[in-house]
């Protein structure tokens, strides 16, 4: 197929790659997952002999039934520690936050489409070409303050990008357009939610 695509040439500069939701599913582990992708990207980049990255994104938050959240955390968290530890992978889209999609999988409205194509072009501009912010602020740490049970610090990367935190149950058909917060214990509820409209920077 390679050889086709890029008629005879094997030029191929990158390789994008979002997949996930099924593995999800069917309760796939997080060793198992990081093994075969991981597994899966060095023989893509063996074959092309050409692509020496694989842009990674990151599912959403998949609606359907069946799927947990535990085990789509499973498969998130394989996605970002690839970007973080495997030198031939770089972070692409994440998507957590478009829309309450139509089949709770799928983009599918014009808008939708679009959104994830920005995404993707901002991905490939900064992997690719060094320009442009292909993905916002990183968290490095966060810290509760002791004896205060209403304030959390989130300490990020970098500040020119602010973040705008908003609350989400975790209920089905809601979108997390926020930051989502979970005790060790269980889920952050009721009015425990983060739910502030404010913007908030590094610090």
């Amino acid at each position: 197929r390679i050889t086709e695509a890029t008629n005879g040439t094997m030029k191929v500069k990158t390789i994008l790659w979002y997949q996930g939701e099924t593995d999800a599913k069917n309760g796939t582990s997080y060793s198992n997952y990081k093994d075969n992708l991981t597994n899966i990207i060095s023989d893509w980049l063996n074959d092309t002999g050409v692509a020496d990255k694989v842009i990674l994104g990151q599912i959403g938050y998949v609606t359907t039934a069946g799927i947990s959240r535990t085990r789509m955390d499973d498969i998130r968290k394989v996605q970002t520690d690839l970007w973080a530890n495997n030198s031939n992978v770089s972070g692409g889209i994440s998507t957590y936050d478009i829309g309450n999609l139509q089949d709770g999988v799928h983009f599918k409205t014009d808008a939708e489409i679009q959104e994830v194509a920005d995404r993707w072009w901002a991905s490939i501009e900064n992997v690719l070409y060094g320009t442009g912010d292909g993905r916002g602020p990183i968290i490095e740490s966060i810290q509760m303050v002791l004896g205060d049970n209403d304030t959390i610090f989130l300490n990020f990367n970098e500040s020119s990008l602010p973040l705008k935190i908003e609350n989400y149950t975790g209920t089905s058909n809601s979108t997390a357009l926020g930051f989502y917060f979970r005790r060790i214990t269980g889920a952050i509820s009721g009015d425990e939610i983060v739910n502030s409209t404010s913007v908030i920077n590094q610090n």
